[in-house]
């Protein structure tokens, strides 16, 4: 019996933010050449924790996750980013974009997000564990 999906990401509900669901700030800036770098640490994370809740083999570690997003935005913060836009940035992203991107990411993995067969995920999970991506390094 396969477990049932324990994921934010129910085709009939709306995609929860990221940040929100691991309990993070935002964490995206209103720089043009920095945001697409957030927007897909975002992704990658959200699209992650989707294929560790839909792949019976592997698991979603928060732990790293909050990492990677604590990371960029302190580094961001660092580079002279205005906290207050990278907060505005990144709500903006995960109300409107985040959803979209991660469906995007996941068909493109082969992974289809409005009813994800586990072994597609768990393949997609281990191609992006093998590849090294933030994606793959949140898996566990």
């Amino acid at each position: 019996m396969s477990r049932p999906a324990r994921h934010i990401f129910h085709p009939a509900a709306r995609i929860a933010p990221a940040a929100l669901a691991l309990g993070l700030a935002s964490c995206a800036v209103a720089t043009p050449v920095v945001v697409p770098v957030m927007q897909r640490v975002l992704v990658d994370v959200a699209t992650a924790q989707f294929v560790g809740d839909n792949c019976p083999t592997l698991g979603f570690d928060t732990a790293k996750a909050k990492a990677f997003i604590s990371n960029a935005y302190r580094n961001l913060v660092a580079q002279g980013a205005d906290p207050e836009a990278i907060e505005a940035r990144t709500d903006s992203f995960e109300k409107q974009e985040l959803g979209p991107a991660v469906a995007q990411r996941l068909e493109e993995g082969g992974v289809d997000p409005a009813d994800p067969d586990p072994a597609a995920a768990c393949s997609f999970g281990e191609e992006e564990k093998s590849s090294g991506s933030i994606l793959g390094r949140v898996l566990s």
